[in-house]
């Protein structure tokens, strides 16, 4: 995914169990609890539109 990613972009991906919104949620937030991820504040677009939920990786994930 990168170090930036949003739930969209997960779903895309076609994993298996990873079909669902709320699922991908549910894990996102536990990552987030964990230190993993951390979700960024949602901005719109120039050209408007509801903002997409984004996440970073934390960079000492990347490290190890």
């Amino acid at each position: 995914l990168g170090t930036r990613f949003t739930i969209r972009e997960i779903r895309k991906k076609g994993w298996t169990g990873f079909d669902d919104q709320a699922v991908i949620r549910v894990v996102l937030q536990e990552l987030e609890d964990a230190g993993w991820v951390r979700k960024v504040p949602n901005q719109p677009s120039e050209r408007g539109g509801r903002p997409a939920e984004a996440y970073n990786v934390n960079p000492k994930v990347l490290q190890a």
